[in-house]
């Protein structure tokens, strides 16, 4: 609930100062909605990057698999997986639990060293991230930017 507050507050900070303080409607536009989908991709491909390079690996076996069904009634793949110190973890969607795995499977898991974040769950010990969700953070992060720096350049006298 917190993030939401903060995206929601970083997108009306933006549309505040590029439309009502400097009246640059498009680019307040731009920039508010940018901000919001920045905070859909970037979380998820910041989170992979830090927990894969920043990580440590850790050997597990899959010891079963299944659904979940949410509130919404939205059915959910779940992983419960168990590391080598014999520590039962559940993994969700968010962890890389897409329903891939078999039970009886080996899998890595990179666990945050900090211990602040889940673990992400891969087939192989490869750490190499999705350059794709990186992308598009860099992206729209550009876009952010230069939505911001073309309003304030071009700022208009007060009506």
């Amino acid at each position: 609930m917190a993030r939401v507050v903060i995206v929601l507050g970083a997108a009306a900070a933006a549309a505040v100062v590029a439309g009502g303080i400097w009246h640059r409607a498009g680019a307040a536009t731009l920039a508010a909605c940018a901000t919001v989908a920045l905070a859909l991709f970037a979380g998820p491909a910041l989170y992979e990057l830090y927990v894969k390079r920043a990580g440590d690996r850790v050997d597990a076996l899959v010891a079963d698999t299944g659904k979940r069904t949410n509130h919404k009634g939205t059915e959910l793949d779940v992983c419960r997986v168990v590391d080598t110190s014999g520590k039962v973890r559940d993994l969700s969607e968010q962890q890389n639990c897409h329903g891939q795995f078999t039970p009886k499977q080996h899998v890595v898991l990179f666990v945050d060293p900090l211990d602040a974040l889940d673990p992400w769950v891969e087939a192989t010990d490869e750490r190499a991230v999705d350059g794709a969700g990186l992308g598009i953070t860099a992206g729209l992060f550009a876009v952010t930017g230069s939505a911001l720096l073309y309003a304030g350049l071009r700022r208009r006298p007060g009506r």
